[in-house]
């Protein structure tokens, strides 16, 4: 026997005085709808691999941060790019948007680069990177 409460789906649904009423179901007290994330979101690191840092069916909203070190001399300037996808390989996924963290030479080794993400509970997604090396906060809305 299916559930009153599951036999929603397609069915016209009509809110008055804190009461849901259906076309065929009158005793269905609450609906509730929750956003998710529908794919894993993460960041492009050394050799096109993505690191995930929001899991797919995370609940609105959601904040994660890592932080990554620069362990070779002469690195030039970094690239933090957010990526959506569910493939291990940065290419095979969607590009959301990303940035170059400028205005510091990047020339020496064991920079540690803090990076952020929080997806808000309207589901705008913002990146955050802070630079602990040259104290500095680069902050981008993506979506």
């Amino acid at each position: 026997m299916v559930d009153k409460q599951l036999v929603i789906y397609n069915k016209n649904i009509v809110k008055n005085n804190n009461k849901v009423y259906t076309d065929e179901y009158e005793d269905i007290k609450k609906v509730v709808t929750i956003d998710i994330t529908p794919h894993t979101i993460g960041i492009n690191t050394t050799g096109g691999k993505m690191v995930t840092l929001i899991d797919r069916n995370t609940f609105y909203p959601a904040r994660k941060t890592l932080t990554f070190e620069y362990n070779t001399d002469n690195n030039g300037i970094p690239y933090v790019g957010i990526y959506e996808g569910e493939n291990a390989f940065s290419k095979d996924n969607r590009l959301l948007g990303g940035y170059e963290i400028s205005g510091t030479k990047y020339h020496v080794r064991n920079i540690k680069l803090e990076v952020c993400v929080i997806i808000d509970i309207n589901g705008c997604l913002e990146l955050k990177a802070y630079d602990t090396h040259h104290n500095k906060l680069q902050v981008r809305r993506v979506i």
